[in-house]
């Protein structure tokens, strides 16, 4: 699915074990992707409004290149990252929920605060033999 605007994208009928979104974010500003302290409260909120269950949260920001971040959430439900690309203005994100949660809420906040140009969302249906 294609989506270019910040409009809450929902995905009716998921059966199995969960659903796991996957987005590219095309356009963001490379020095937000480069903030590893704002992009991980950033995800974190959209996690919580979304209610997901945080267990831990790690980053890693790295040292040269286009000075990137790696974040990375275990939830309860299962998980969810991200990788930054400033040099790209790209975002991967990736959130998997197999409880209640409901990961497209959680990306309609993050767009809120990322403003990407534009975005490629992908959602597939996990353990859909159950």
């Amino acid at each position: 699915m294609l989506f270019h605007t910040h409009e809450q994208v929902k995905l009716t009928g998921v059966k199995g074990i969960g659903s796991h979104l996957f987005a590219d974010l095309y356009g963001v500003d490379s020095l937000l992707l480069t903030n590893e302290l704002e992009l991980m409260r950033m995800l974190f909120d959209a996690l919580i409004c979304a209610n997901f269950n945080i267990i831990k949260q790690f980053s890693y920001k790295f040292p040269s290149g286009g000075s990137g971040v790696t974040g990375m959430f275990l939830l309860s439900e299962s998980h969810a990252a991200f990788h930054t690309y400033p040099e790209q203005n790209y975002m991967a994100l990736d959130i998997f929920s197999c409880g209640q949660a409901d990961p497209q809420t959680a990306l309609s906040i993050a767009l809120k605060v990322l403003q990407p140009y534009s975005f490629k969302i992908k959602i597939e249906k996990r353990g859909d033999d159950y």
